[in-house]
């Protein structure tokens, strides 16, 4: 009996041992991609630990209690709306997790927002000063010549660092991920006879004056 106990306790600690060195140290996954998640005032290391497994940041939310524990951090995880990436380790998380914020931010930039909307979602972010984006996309020089930017700044959702945050690089970048988007799209544009100007002006007149997201409208 007695050895059957300890046998049951050696492969207790084993199985133990095993999930601490798979996950200690290491990176949760080999993804870059972004996760938002909140963590509210309140919220103690059981339910942030699941949390962060919830939303795919971390593998093993009770190596993670461990982890904060052993490392004297149960009371210095803060409350905050925050941009992590699925490859960070534990070390990296709580690290972040210690100050409030991420390093990143994100902005939403809704489908038919004008470079006045954008500048103003920019502004209520404290990215810019009001009135900067406006300037930037009148009078920056970029790297693509165009007579006029409305309608070619992808709408979507974009992650950004505060410290360097330019309005000129995020123009380029939206201006960027429009021509990606439309890249399937380039045989069907030639062949509509239209120019790209032409098919642009359509599209953000029938996105102001449409009802909503209703296609049927649209169309």
């Amino acid at each position: 009996m007695k050895k059957v106990i300890l046998l049951f306790l050696g492969f207790g600690l084993l199985y133990f041992s095993a999930r601490i060195m798979l996950v200690w140290d290491k990176p949760n996954s080999e993804s870059t991609a972004r996760v938002s998640v909140e963590i509210t005032s309140g919220m103690g290391l059981q339910s942030i630990s699941e949390r962060l497994k919830e939303k795919g940041l971390i593998r093993d939310a009770f190596v993670f209690r461990l982890f904060v524990k052993k490392k004297g951090l149960t009371n210095k995880l803060q409350a905050g709306s925050y941009i992590l990436q699925k490859n960070l380790t534990f070390a990296e998380i709580t690290e972040i997790l210690q100050h409030g914020k991420s390093q990143e931010l994100k902005v939403t930039i809704p489908e038919g927002s004008t470079i006045a909307d954008i500048d103003r979602i920019l502004a209520r972010k404290s990215l810019i000063e009001p009135g900067n984006f406006k300037t930037c996309a009148a009078t920056c020089t970029l790297s693509f010549k165009i007579s006029s930017l409305e309608g070619y700044l992808f709408p979507s959702t974009y992650f950004v660092n505060p410290k360097n945050f330019s309005s000129k690089r995020f123009i380029e970048r939206l201006y960027k991920n429009f021509q990606v988007k439309i890249a399937p799209f380039r045989k069907d544009i030639k062949n509509s006879k239209r120019s790209l100007d032409d098919l642009v002006r359509v599209a953000s007149m029938i996105e102001r004056e449409a009802f909503g997201d209703d296609l049927n409208e649209k169309k």
